[in-house]
């Protein structure tokens, strides 16, 4: 692990790694959220959660710079755009864990 951050709630902690991959945790319980988001090609440097705790912004060593979406309402809009439909709740499941199934994408 190169570097942490707290979201504003307190509930969500992410952690850097040196193999460029951010893992975010559910502080209560110490599980992980989802899976790990890769981007960088060297060590993460730095993390930072927006003041509303919706995005994680992440800086590798490589110089790159990334934002990562992580309220829950925001990353289900973002799936349904990719998919072009609403989400199973087996797709659910895998990709927002930590929040309980509800129907996506109207229309």
């Amino acid at each position: 692990m190169t570097t942490t951050a707290i979201s504003p709630a307190g509930d969500v902690l992410a952690t850097g790694s040196y193999d460029g991959t951010v893992r975010l945790w559910d502080v209560r319980t110490h599980r992980p959220l989802g899976g790990a988001f890769t981007g960088h090609t060297g060590a993460v440097t730095a993390l930072e959660f927006d003041a509303a705790g919706r995005f994680l912004y992440s800086i590798g060593e490589e110089g790159t710079f990334h934002t990562i979406t992580v309220a829950p309402e925001l990353v289900a809009a973002e799936l349904c755009r990719q998919a072009g439909r609403g989400l199973t709740p087996e797709e659910w499941s895998r990709h927002i864990p930590e929040a309980g199934f509800r129907e996506t994408c109207p229309g």
